[in-house]
């Protein structure tokens, strides 16, 4: 795609196919540690839901101006894998036909049983940030899961939304601590800093852990393409089609001669 200027790409200049990878569904219940031995998530979830870990579908929808946009792309669970999936989907749409609101519907499927299947959950992967600008890379998305497909009395906190909010303010809080810490490990010392040492580090891992076992959070990580520069939200305006032509009458005949 061309330039806008130097650094940067216009989403109306790329022609390339949007795409998606869904890499893994994964969470934390505080049933899981209550159980004796403590469950994974996996089984957590074919026990509270009556799926089996190993056989989900994702369907992928793209919504662009608030509008369904072609046909949903499905792939299936990795080969021996659990909650995995290793599959880019690839739209019939280009990035230049994308809205600045345009987004991802993504639906997880389970088997519980021949020809049996039902919607374990949703979340929703919108396409552009509040600046406008194309979200790259790996995305952490909210996983709303569909409870009237699980059994309510499944372990200690069910299918339910553990926690509080103020604990899930602090979760995200303290994330946002750990992935500062792991930038300030993966770059040159940074100023500023210096708070940011071991014992800090192993203070947040352990609140963390704390946390976890009151709240109940269902998260589904995917992967957005990268590109070499940022990409900004652009919609090129429809230009006007030219008048249509008016046929000119044929010429009179010349005059007859004297």
């Amino acid at each position: 795609p061309a330039m806008a200027a130097s650094s940067l790409f216009l989403s109306s200049d790329v022609g390339l196919q949007v795409k998606l990878l869904v890499q893994q569904l994964h969470g934390s219940v505080p049933a899981m540690l209550a159980a004796d031995p403590p469950l994974t998530y996996s089984a957590w979830l074919a026990e509270a839901c009556g799926v089996a870990p190993n056989d989900l579908s994702v369907t992928a929808q793209l919504v662009v101006h608030g509008r369904v946009l072609g046909l949903p792309e499905r792939t299936f669970s990795a080969a021996g894998s659990k909650l995995r999936w290793n599959e880019w989907l690839t739209f019939t749409e280009k990035y230049s036909d994308l809205s600045a609101d345009a987004r991802v519907e993504i639906r997880v499927y389970g088997s519980a049983g021949p020809r049996a299947s039902v919607l374990l959950g949703s979340a929703s992967a919108p396409l552009f940030d509040e600046r406008q600008q194309l979200i790259e890379g790996d995305v952490t998305l909210r996983f709303e899961l569909a409870a009237e497909h699980c059994e309510p009395g499944a372990g200690a906190a069910g299918c339910g939304a553990g926690g509080g909010g103020e604990d899930e303010a602090e979760m995200g809080a303290l994330e946002a601590m750990a992935a500062k810490h792991e930038e300030t490990l993966a770059a040159a010392a940074q100023p500023g800093l210096g708070w940011l040492d071991r014992p800090t580090y192993q203070l947040i891992e352990a609140r963390q852990r704390a946390l976890e076992s009151r709240l109940s959070r269902h998260q589904l990580s995917i992967r957005l393409p990268a590109f070499e520069y940022p990409v900004v939200f652009h919609q090129r305006s429809a230009a006007a089609p030219p008048p249509p032509l008016q046929q000119l009458p044929p010429p009179p005949p010349p005059p007859p001669p004297p």
